[in-house]
């Protein structure tokens, strides 16, 4: 499962955000971040590897500059590629 957000103006990638899973009943949880490779960059993208299984239970976003702002959905098919939109867009 890949997932790439579009952010607000001042941050359109949303660096910082974090982004959860729960896949039955383990969370996992990775945070965007920009540059962290030696003489490169990561994309601006998050990858949850996933075994056999073809859904997630739940998928949320914590957007950055605020604990209040997410994202959540529930039941994301695997094999695919999301872009999400900030709520406020």
């Amino acid at each position: 499962l890949n997932i790439r957000l579009q952010g607000t103006r001042a941050n359109p990638q949303g660096v910082g955000a974090r982004i959860f899973i729960i896949l039955n009943g383990n969370q996992q949880m990775t945070e965007l971040q920009l540059g962290n490779h030696y003489l490169s960059q990561n994309p601006v993208e998050a990858h949850f590897g996933l075994g056999e299984a073809t859904t997630v239970d739940s998928l949320r976003v914590v957007w950055p500059g605020s604990e209040e702002t997410t994202t959540e959905l529930q039941n994301v098919a695997a094999n695919q590629f999301l872009i999400l939109d900030h709520p406020d867009i």
